[in-house]
């Protein structure tokens, strides 16, 4: 117990061991004078009644950059759940390669196995979690484990919020490789089982997702890489829970994993690998936003309103060109780390202005307004640092020369933007994330 200084402030030493050496994890309690804590034994996680008091936390793993989002990667120098195993982030064991697949791996070093795994760094909730497998579940080691769950370690309430999908033979080839799970395991109508044969999709990829609400989860297993709606003739397997079971969300986060069952070495005493195409994380249902170029004004317009869309095509096809679906984004809010992204229209500039900062946005109603009128939300997206796991960035230009913005999804036109177009075209930075085809149907 430390006692605070006379100014708030407080110090103390840190005793670094066990399961953290490094001291990645750091949390503090606020609690009154004289308050005796629970004790600690060999729990994997703090007593659940320190979070009645004021806390503050830092976790300070090492990182990794896949789609289009940091993940902790986590390193333990002793055994730990799953497995338990030892846990590396040396880059034998995980690296994001130069098409942006992630590569997770089992290997040997002085004699021990070190497994591999990521975590989200923010609580996602609800919503749709999708695992793309690009390589390594055909021939898999009997004995390793690609895991996709959620995890609360803080408060392990409704077994620590742990809904999975594995992919393993529980070391007996005899077994079903994959499972949908909702913990405890043990319940026998918490699991479905099920066998995986990549071989179905052309290019041995398959996606691996489930769907989350207050009421039920919904998982599913298909052939090829993510879709919004994947055709019926790609469906591997299907499988609802709405028991008892079923956690509320939290504070969860999401783990992406490989680890070997019990600490039990590869059966065939070789290193093990799988390839992560790619995760997607949905909180609903996203629409499309529609792109126009107008010839005539030198003008791109967006929109996600289908009869916004409809008029332009039946009443202005002299005017304005569809040129597809841009991107897709949210209709609507309610997700912590969305936000709007207003839409302005200038009678001066004969163009559209769309931005999700909101002082930006403000900026403009209070001192432009004789330039800017203020039309409402367009559409909801994620600002650049709240963006969620298989978003993409939307790149935004200026031009001088147009008095105009633009806006892309697309890679290829922003480098052609810069290779071809910078005397016209101005880079401002990513203007924010949204999904990008072919995510769509």
């Amino acid at each position: 117990m430390t006692r605070l200084d006379p100014d708030g402030t407080w110090t103390c030493n840190l005793v670094t061991g066990a399961n953290d050496p490094y001291a990645i994890e750091i949390v503090a309690f606020l609690v009154p004078a004289g308050y005796t804590p629970p004790a600690l034994e060999a729990d994997a996680a703090l007593p659940e009644a320190l979070y009645a008091f004021p806390y503050a936390e830092t976790i300070r793993y090492p990182r990794v950059r896949f789609a289009n989002c940091d993940w902790m990667v986590k390193r333990v120098n002793d055994l730990i759940s799953p497995g338990p195993n030892y846990f590396s982030d040396n880059p034998e064991n995980l690296w994001v390669d130069e098409t942006g697949q992630l590569h997770l791996r089992l290997t040997q070093r002085g004699g021990r196995w070190y497994c591999s795994e990521v975590v989200a760094e923010r609580t996602l909730g609800y919503g749709r979690y999708a695992l793309t497998v690009t390589g390594g579940i055909p021939g898999l080691d009997r004995n390793a484990v690609l895991g996709f769950f959620t995890w609360d370690d803080r408060v392990p309430t409704y077994n620590s919020r742990e809904m999975d999908v594995e992919i393993s033979r529980w070391g007996d080839d005899r077994l079903p490789n994959a499972r949908f799970m909702v913990q405890p395991w043990y319940h026998t109508s918490n699991l479905h089982e099920f066998e995986v044969d990549p071989g179905g999709d052309p290019n041995g990829v398959t996606t691996h997702e489930f769907l989350w609400d207050a009421q039920q989860v919904r998982f599913q297993s298909y052939y090829g890489p993510f879709a919004l709606n994947p055709p019926a003739d790609r469906l591997i397997t299907s499988w609802r829970y709405s028991g008892a079971d079923l956690p509320q969300a939290g504070k969860e986060n999401l783990h992406l994993s490989l680890w070997l069952i019990g600490h039990l070495p590869p059966g065939a005493g070789q290193p093990v690998e799988v390839t992560i195409g790619g995760v997607t994380y949905l909180p609903a249902d996203p629409n499309a936003v529609h792109r126009f170029w107008s010839p005539a004004l030198a003008r791109h317009f967006f929109t996600i309103s289908p009869s916004e869309k409809e008029k332009l095509q039946r009443d202005y096809p002299n005017v304005w060109a569809y040129e597809g679906i841009a991107y897709w984004a949210l209709a609507q809010g309610g997700h912590p780390d969305l936000a709007p992204v207003h839409r302005f229209w200038s009678d001066r500039l004969a163009d559209h202005f769309y931005t999700i900062d909101e002082a930006e946005k403000n900026r403009l109603i209070d001192a432009h307004s004789d330039v800017w009128t203020y039309e409402g939300v367009a559409f909801y997206a994620w600002p650049e640092g709240r963006q969620p796991p298989g978003s993409r960035p939307i790149y935004r230009f200026w031009s001088d020369a147009t008095g105009s913005h633009f806006y892309t999804a697309q890679e290829a036109e922003k480098a052609k933007l810069f290779r071809e177009h910078a005397n016209l075209w101005t880079y401002e930075g990513i203007a924010w994330h949204a999904y990008v085809p072919p995510a769509g149907p």
